[in-house]
C-alpha cells in the first residue's frame, strides 16, 4: 500500500516490509508531505526491512534553484547515537526526491545493508547518502553490498572519517550536480571500498575526497571529477585506480599507496608509494624534509616540479622515465634518486640547479646531457651522454660510475651541504679523460690525489 506521512515515525526493533517495491513513483511505500522532519528513524535489531520513500513531486529539482521543502528520509540509529541499529538485515531501501538526506547512518553495528538506492536527494550542505559519527559512537563492522546514489543535488555522499571497519562492496553514483567548494563525494574511515564509480553532470565542479587511516579502495573510476586523498597519520591504499586527476592534500603527513592502474596527472606531496602504475605526468609538490615519494616499477612520461614553492624528494626503483626535469624557472625538485634498474631520460639538457641533488645509483642509467649548475651530483651508475660542470664540482663519483659522452670541467670534489657530511675515506673517481689522476680520497678533512 501507499502510506501518507505528515510527521516523524520511529521504529525500534521492528521490521518494516513493503511488497513489490518498484523503481518508479506510485510503488508501495511512504509518501511524506509537509517539511522539517525525518520520515523514519530505525533503531534496535531488525530482522528484515524493505522500504521505499517518495517525495511529494515526481520530477527532479526545479530549474532555477531547488525550492523543495526540506524533508529527510530514513535514519538508522538515533540522531545523538544514543541508540544504535545493530545485528540487523536491511534488505532494500529506496528514497526518491527529498530536499534533505535520503539515508543517514548515525550508529550502525554489525549490520548488512543489501541494496540502497537514493535518487534526487541532498542539498549543498546535506549529503544525499550520509554516514555520520557522534563520538564516542560510530558506525562499525557493517557491510553495504550495493549503494546507488543518482541525480544528487549538491552533495552526493559522505562517509565520516571516524567510521570503523566497514565495507562498501559497490558504489555507483552518477549524474550528480556538484556545488563548488564542497566535496561531492567524501569517502572516509578505516573502511574497504570495492568498486567505486563516480560521475557528475558538471565534472569541473565535482570533487571526490578519500580521508582516513588504514583505508583502501580496490577499483576507482572517476569519470572527470578530481580526486583528493588525505591519509593523515596512516596509510590509504588504492588498487588499479583510473582517476583522471589525483591530488594530495598539501598538509597531509600520511602515506597513500597506489597499486597498478593509470593516472593522467599526479601531484605528489608527502609519502606516496606508487607500485606498477602508469603516470603521464608526475608533478612533485611540497614535501617536508622527512617525507619522500617512492615509485617502484612505474612507467612515468614526465617528472617535473609543480609550479610554486617545491621541496620534493623522489626515489625511483626500476622505473622508466620518459623525461626528467629538475627545475622550471624558480621551481625545483630538492632531490631525485635513480635506484638500480631505473632509466630516466633528460628533458632537453638535465640541469641540476642550486639547491637540488641528483643521485644515480649502481645499475641506474640517466640518458642525455647532464649539466651541473650549482646543484650536487652523486654518481655511481651510468650517464649515457655528456656531463658538464658549471662552476665548482659539487659532485662525487663511485668506482662504478660511467659517462659515455664528453666530460668537461670535472675536478676535485668541492664540499656541498646537499651531499651531506662526507667522512674520511670517501673516494671519488676521476671522470675526466686522463691516465695520470685516477681520483681522490678524503683524508684529514681534505681531498688527496690518487694516481696510478
Amino acid at each position: 500500500m501507499r502510506v501518507r506521512i505528515s510527521g516523524p515515525l520511529k521504529s525500534h526493533s521492528v521490521g518494516i516490509v513493503f511488497d513489490s517495491l518498484a523503481s518508479a513513483t506510485g510503488a508501495p511505500g511512504f509518501y511524506p508531505i509537509g517539511e522539517g522532519y525525518t520520515v523514519l528513524t530505525v533503531t534496535g535489531a531488525v530482522i528484515d526491512f524493505a522500504v521505499g520513500i517518495y517525495g511529494p513531486t515526481d520530477g527532479p529539482a526545479r530549474e532555477g534553484g531547488d525550492r523543495r521543502a526540506r524533508i529527510d528520509g530514513i535514519q538508522f540509529g538515533a540522531a545523538d547515537s544514543s541508540v544504535e541499529l545493530s545485528l540487523s538485515h536491511i534488505r532494500h531501501v529506496r528514497v526518491y526526491n527529498l530536499a534533505g538526506f535520503g539515508v543517514r547512518y548515525a550508529a550502525c553495528w554489525d549490520t548488512t545493508f543489501v541494496n540502497t538506492s537514493v535518487e534526487v536527494c541532498g542539498t549543498a550542505d546535506q549529503p544525499a547518502f550520509d554516514v555520520v559519527a557522534a563520538l564516542p559512537q560510530t558506525c562499525n563492522e557493517s557491510v553495504w553490498v550495493r549503494v546507488h546514489v543518482e541525480l544528487s543535488v549538491g552533495r552526493a555522499m559522505r562517509v565520516s572519517s571516524l567510521t570503523l571497519s566497514c565495507v562498501f562492496l559497490k558504489i555507483h553514483s552518477e549524474r550528480a550536480t556538484a556545488v563548488k567548494g564542497r566535496f561531492t563525494w567524501e569517502l572516509g574511515g578505516a573502511c574497504e571500498y570495492g568498486s567505486v564509480r563516480l560521475h557528475a553532470v558538471n565534472p569541473a565542479e565535482a570533487t571526490a575526497h578519500f580521508i582516513g587511516d588504514q583505508g583502501s579502495c580496490r577499483n576507482l573510476r572517476s569519470e572527470g571529477p578530481a580526486v583528493s586523498v588525505d591519509a593523515t597519520g596512516g596509510t590509504y591504499r588504492f588498487d588499479n585506480p583510473g582517476a583522471l586527476v589525483m591530488r594530495s592534500s598539501l598538509n597531509q603527513n600520511g602515506q597513500i599507496v597506489v597499486t597498478g592502474g593509470s593516472i593522467g596527472r599526479l601531484e605528489a606531496a608527502s609519502n606516496w608509494l606508487l607500485i606498477g602504475t602508469r603516470i603521464d605526468t608526475l608533478q612533485a609538490d611540497f614535501m617536508p624534509e622527512q617525507f619522500h615519494t617512492v615509485a617502484q616499477h612505474c612507467t612515468i612520461g614526465l617528472i617535473e616540479p609543480k609550479p610554486g614553492q617545491t621541496t620534493a624528494a623522489l626515489d625511483l626503483y626500476g622505473c622508466d622515465v620518459g623525461a626528467l626535469r629538475l627545475h622550471a624557472g624558480q621551481d625545483r625538485i630538492r632531490r631525485v634518486t635513480l635506484h638500480d634498474g631505473t632509466r630516466a631520460r633528460a628533458a632537453g639538457a638535465l640541469v641540476i640547479p642550486p639547491g637540488s641533488v641528483l643521485e644515480i645509483a649502481v645499475g641506474a642509467v640517466a640518458v642525455g646531457e647532464i649539466r651541473l649548475a650549482g646543484g650536487a651530483l652523486r654518481l655511481r651508475g651510468t650517464i649515457k651522454g655528456d656531463l658538464h660542470i658549471d662552476g665548482p664540482c659539487h659532485a662525487i663519483a663511485g668506482g662504478d660510475a660511467q659517462v659515455t659522452g664528453q666530460v668537461s670541467s670535472w675536478s676535485v670534489p668541492v664540499a656541498a651541504s646537499l651531499l651531506g657530511e662526507l667522512p674520511n675515506g670517501t673516494r671519488s673517481k676521476n671522470l675526466a679523460p686522463t691516465a695520470i689522476l685516477t681520483g681522490w680520497i678524503k683524508a684529514g678533512g681534505a681531498w688527496i690525489d690518487q694516481r696510478n
